[in-house]
């Protein structure tokens, strides 16, 4: 029977002995149990290896966030620093394009006004080279020139005549018809020549000198024969009106290109 006694003994003894005590835990106690403290031991370093390395990563992790960050906000400070010039740089442009729009505006009225001012130039050119030219342009036709009509004597014709269904717009363009030269033809028989001059001669002019010496038939009852007078001509006209003898041509020289 094991007594208080006996237990106090083999106390001692494995208190003095640790080999006894070695023992003693050997016979007590299973492999598990007395590997668990290695075991706690391991599990223990392992957890402090684990934290360290949790630490670390944190930290990295951190810094790597922090840099994240600044990166992020110094994009973002340029992103709207370049939005920024870019809004001033549209807002310069902008003003930059109305400006020029207005410039260019200005130049083409400048230049409308210029090219209608030549325009009228030309034309007052050509019409005072057909007037001088009158009696060549009668004998390059085969007529004898007798005088250019002037204006009050086209209107005493028009006041002399019968003008029944012919409209006032068109009356008063006859009125101030560029030329109207009296000549006679091959026979000495009186007839008329109804010029429409341009400095280029387009189809409008066509249709003005051929009215025109209809409306002369009608109220002298003489011969009068259309003819279209200028530097150049357009070629509808030429096609149509002057190559099928619908009206004649007459070509200007050109003394403002060689003038000196």
């Amino acid at each position: 029977m094991v007594t208080a006694d006996i237990v106090e003994e083999i106390i001692k003894v494995v208190d003095e002995n640790p080999v006894a005590l070695e023992a003693l835990r050997a016979r007590l106690l299973t492999r598990e149990l007395l590997e668990t403290p290695a075991r706690l031991a391991r599990l223990s370093e392992s957890h402090e290896r684990l934290t360290e390395s949790h630490e670390r990563f944190a930290e990295s992790t951190n810094e790597r966030l922090d840099s994240l960050e600044s990166t992020l906000r110094q994009f973002i400070a340029t992103t709207n620093e370049f939005i920024a010039t870019t809004n001033e740089f549209i807002a310069t442009t902008n003003k930059f394009i109305e400006s020029a729009n207005k410039r260019f505006d200005s130049l083409d009225t400048t230049t409308k006004a210029l090219r209608h001012d030549v325009g009228v130039f030309k034309g007052h050119y050509a019409r005072d080279l057909a007037e001088k030219m009158a009696f060549s342009i009668a004998h390059e036709h085969g007529f004898a020139f007798k005088r250019v009509v002037p204006k009050e004597a086209v209107w005493e014709m028009i006041n002399a005549s019968d003008t029944s269904g012919i409209s006032g717009d068109d009356l008063r363009s006859f009125s101030v018809a560029d030329l109207i030269i009296q000549a006679a033809d091959a026979g000495g028989a009186d007839c008329y020549i109804a010029a429409e001059v341009s400095y280029t001669a387009h189809w409008d002019d066509a249709e003005r000198a051929i009215r025109n010496a209809e409306f002369i038939a009608r109220f002298t009852r003489r011969d009068a024969h259309p003819l279209v007078a200028g530097v150049d001509v357009n070629a509808r006209v030429r096609e149509f009106v002057i190559e099928t003898g619908k009206a004649l041509w007459v070509q200007l020289p050109d003394r403002i290109v060689q003038a000196d």
